[in-house]
């Protein structure tokens, strides 16, 4: 018999596997084995979804609500956004405004299909989510990074951006508050982007999923859609905000052209996001402010004691103004060897053999175009944070030259 010789597409050898997944899988493993891991790379909230939210999916359960629905998502759960984008920065859309999708991840990525045609320009700054240059190539794009700088607080330099500008590109993609450097772009800097965007006939694909997640006192989220409704698609999640990241569960707003056009995409691939999560979203919108704010509240008790340990430590950072990550300088320890006997060659082999011989877990730089860098979340309790900090501080004093 003969045998069939299977021949892949192109993006199979060029699109990355997720960096953060793969830490995911190595803490499991060691968890597994009965291993104390201080989960420094965990990228969601450790807290159980509220109940409110629980409550709402199991009524939806028994109600019978887990049928199709409208590829785009129900039409109350779309007003309801709409709503809540009012109430919160006073954009004055309606459900046809908003696209529901599974997760933020989706939405970005159908909003990213709508205007990008093969070998066209993505511009992405860096250091930014391992995802956006690899969703860029899967849409057929060319990803064209674009360096923001540590002593700048990783802020977007407008100017830098528009020199990356050429004939063939079609998009900007932004995040703020920034993951992973904890940056919040202010309203300035934002209507510079969307000048931009203007001049030069670009989409401007904006992600927010952290929105609800400023953590420095007089800082409040500036959402681009707001600013240039035109051009700019904004994707929101309940996943950061209401510790929902398992229910995959997003939003895109953009003008109505370009929220339908991602509906078709959705329907022609995943159709509607869970029937259940998205009557979960709904109760999580009208009655699950009270514990959003609870939570923001102990990220900002978190983050102020890991930037206390690591002052206290001498170790070198950008303090995170939204978010629960933080980049950590590892450029002194590189070159050196561990305790144990590993060469520290980069960032990857730090956060390596800091899992292995210290149980702390962080992510890699290079992934997020940040190297020398590490990753570490706040997502855990403080219990952890300090043990896990005092665990990373007697790591990098074993390292010798």
């Amino acid at each position: 018999m003969r045998r069939c010789a299977m021949r892949y597409a192109r993006w199979t050898s060029v699109v990355e596997p997720s960096a953060t997944l793969a830490v995911v899988a190595r803490v499991r493993q060691k968890v597994e084995a009965g291993v104390k891991v201080f989960n420094f790379g965990a990228g969601e909230p450790d807290f159980l979804t509220p109940k409110v939210i629980r409550d709402a999916a199991h009524r939806a359960i028994e109600e019978g609500k887990t049928r199709y629905t409208p590829a785009a998502g129900i039409p109350q759960l779309r007003q309801a956004f709409a709503e809540k984008m009012n109430s919160l920065y006073g954009v004055d859309v309606d459900g046809e405004n908003v696209v529901v999708t599974a997760g933020a991840k989706q939405a970005l990525y159908a909003a990213l299909r709508a205007v990008c045609e093969p070998n066209m320009e993505v511009i992405v700054p860096t250091p930014c989510w391992v995802t956006y240059p690899e969703m860029v190539k899967l849409a057929g794009g060319v990803p064209v990074l674009v360096e923001t700088k540590a002593e700048n607080g990783y802020v977007l330099d407008v100017d830098a951006i528009e020199s990356a500008v050429t004939e063939r590109t079609c998009a900007v993609i932004v995040n703020s508050p920034n993951n992973p450097t904890g940056a919040v772009y202010g309203r300035e800097v934002l209507e510079g982007v969307v000048e931009l965007a203007r001049r030069h006939n670009l989409a401007l694909i904006s992600d927010e999923v952290y929105d609800r997640l400023i953590l420095e006192e007089g800082l409040e989220h500036t959402t681009p859609f707001a600013l240039g409704r035109e051009c700019v698609f904004s994707a929101f999640s309940c996943s950061k905000t209401y510790a929902m990241t398992g229910w995959r569960l997003g939003f895109g707003v953009g003008n109505k052209e370009w929220v339908r056009y991602c509906g078709r995409l959705l329907a022609q691939s995943t159709s509607n996001a869970c029937s259940v999560s998205q009557y979960a979203a709904l109760a999580a919108l009208r009655e699950g402010d009270e514990d959003a704010a609870r939570m923001r509240k102990e990220f900002v008790r978190r983050r102020n004691l890991m930037c206390r340990l690591l002052n206290e430590a001498g170790m070198r950072y950008v303090r995170p103004q939204g978010t629960f990550f933080l980049l950590l300088d590892v450029t002194d320890w590189i070159g050196g060897r561990s305790a144990g006997g590993a060469q520290i060659t980069d960032d990857e082999a730090f956060a390596k053999a800091l899992l292995e011989e210290a149980s702390v877990a962080v992510v890699p730089g290079r992934p997020f175009y940040a190297a020398g860098r590490v990753r570490l979340s706040f997502a855990c309790s403080q219990e952890d944070i300090e043990a896990g900090i005092a665990s990373l501080v007697r790591f990098v004093e074993s390292i010798r030259r």
